[in-house]
């Protein structure tokens, strides 16, 4: 069997011209690939490429040029092998040879092959080109290589409980040739430490404390609320004794759109991005969804039966710009909740489940409720009218504590009482576990609808009509959908809790603690999978 050799340098050439003739040949005298390539025709060519190739080398051209160096340089050490030192090009050859093709400069030709001997790999950014503006150190180039080995850094420093900063990420991208500075000089240094931060914020990391509600999440009364309400919630999704209504509210701003979602052609230079308008005057909205009746069959139900969203209690009205804890206060709520009531009683709904969050007017305590800044007669007095005993000689601290046991177990809010009075009871989300709210899954249908119709001509009376609509739009199919996806987000959690106990069986009390305090981690990891509109 005979051994195919390698083509020489002189041999690819040749061979590119003969295929180019033969092509020639079979074309038709009107095909427009068949042109003279004449010097006035190749030098317009040369100018378009460096008018539209990046001043500085990419990783894929880098790449591109170590893959030629290899190539020339097996050609000829195997032509040499056989044929002697005859015809064959020497290595300061080859790098001219690739620079004339390619249209670079030789000495980074050569550093690219010397790199990769030295290293096995090729650094992204190079000191051989001081003056490409593109190439100098303000730039980083944005790579699947870069990206991804800067996230598993990233991960195992998260793992150890290593701080990381700017700082780390730049010797980090050095040790790895991602950029080559001169660590002995202190401006090149600063330069690259500014790259490495405006490249960190153009792909999102930000530089803080973990946010207060992962801190809030390991608290030990936190912990407690999420295994009270996950357990009592699996066992009524269990029975399916009783129907459950998940209540909420939201906003969407007037110039709301979802921009990612539009196609474009990413080199045609009349694609200009639109400059974002500021979010305008707010909609705010406030509605209920109920689970199906589980009493009856599936296909005897009506619609008041099934899965939906409760119209009757849907009220859009418009807000301000300011944050939405200022858009919705008790006494508008408590309005709402006799519509809310009015509704259930329509629909024959009784001894219902009413989940909510813990917004705080929805715990709002009767008025004459004691505070903790009260005087100590005042404590002593709500204490005497509570049945709670005490001494006179017990300080305001002393006092206030027993009020506060008191009123945690037998002073429910405002609106708790209400429901209770009409024979439903409420249920309040575990805090920062609003993916076990399904309603929160329906709001980003609702707004990625409405989002999706945006254009630079959009009134707010036009989000309005599309908001409606959408709404409008909402099936019970929809609704069952978006319960669904919530129970599966609660069976995950569920089983999480489970095995954090069943591990903790052989463990002592320290590490079961410790494992207690951790586990709000593993929680995130568990709902990674959010359904994101």
């Amino acid at each position: 069997m005979e051994r195919t050799l390698p083509p020489s340098c002189a041999e690819l050439v040749s061979l590119s011209y003969e295929s180019s003739l033969c092509k020639k040949e079979e074309s038709t005298p009107n095909d427009k690939r068949n042109v003279k390539v004449d010097e006035e025709f190749y030098n317009e060519l040369v100018q378009f490429v460096k008018r539209n190739r990046p001043r500085s080398l990419t990783m894929e051209e880098r790449l591109d040029i170590l893959i030629l160096q290899g190539s020339l340089r097996y050609s000829q050490a195997f032509h040499k092998s056989k044929n002697g030192a005859r015809n064959t090009l020497k290595s300061r050859g080859i790098n001219a040879y690739i620079a004339k093709l390619m249209r670079r400069k030789q000495d980074l030709v050569r550093k690219i092959w010397s790199d990769y001997i030295k290293e096995r790999t090729v650094a992204t950014t190079s000191r051989s080109s001081p003056a490409s503006r593109n190439s100098k150190l303000g730039v980083i180039q944005d790579c699947h290589q870069i990206t991804h080995s800067l996230q598993l850094y990233l991960q195992e420093r998260r793992a150890a409980a290593i701080k990381t900063d700017a700082k780390d990420v730049l010797k980090f991208f050095i040790s790895r040739r991602f950029i080559d500075i001169d660590e002995s000089n202190s401006d090149a240094s600063k330069m690259a430490l500014r790259a490495v931060q405006r490249y960190l914020a153009r792909k999102g990391y930000q530089r803080r404390k973990k946010p207060t509600s992962e801190n809030d999440r390991s608290k030990e009364e936190n912990l407690v609320k999420r295994d009270e309400y996950v357990v009592r919630m699996m066992k009524e999704n269990e029975l399916k004794n009783r129907r459950i209504v998940y209540i909420d509210e939201s906003y969407i701003y007037e110039n709301y759109s979802l921009p990612n979602d539009s196609l474009f052609e990413s080199y045609d230079e009349e694609n200009h991005a639109v400059a974002t308008k500021c979010k305008g005057r707010t909609h705010c909205f406030i509605a209920a969804i109920v689970d199906a009746d589980y009493h009856i069959p599936a296909e005897c139900r009506i619609d008041v039966q099934k899965e939906h969203l409760m119209k009757d209690t849907l009220d859009v009205f418009e807000g301000s710009r300011k944050p939405t804890t200022d858009l919705f206060d008790y006494s508008y709520f408590e309005k709402w909740m006799d519509i809310l009531l009015s509704a259930l009683r329509s629909r024959n709904i009784t001894n219902s489940i009413i989940v909510m969050d813990n917004a705080e007017y929805h715990k709002k305590l009767p008025d004459n409720t004691p505070k903790a800044n009260q005087s100590k007669t005042a404590l002593q007095e709500a204490c005497y009218r509570y049945g709670i005993h005490f001494e006179y000689s017990d300080t305001r601290n002393v006092l206030w504590n027993k009020l506060s046991l008191y009123i945690k177990d037998h002073v429910h809010p405002i609106i708790v009482k209400k429901a209770m009075d009409a024979g439903h009871e409420v249920l309040f989300l575990p805090q920062h576990y609003s993916n076990l709210q399904p309603i929160e899954i329906v709001w980003a249908i609702v707004k990625s609808e409405v989002g999706r119709q945006y254009t630079t001509e959009s009134t707010f009376k036009d989000v309005y009509h599309r908001l409606m609509q959408a709404f409008h739009n909402l099936s019970s199919h929809n609704v069952q959908d978006c319960i669904k996806k919530a129970n599966r987000n609660l069976e995950k959690l569920y089983k999480h809790i489970m095995e954090i106990d069943n591990q903790a069986v052989n463990r002592g009390d320290n590490e079961l603690t410790c494992k207690r305090h951790s586990d709000t981690d593993d929680d995130s990891k568990c709902f990674n999978d959010d359904l994101e509109i």
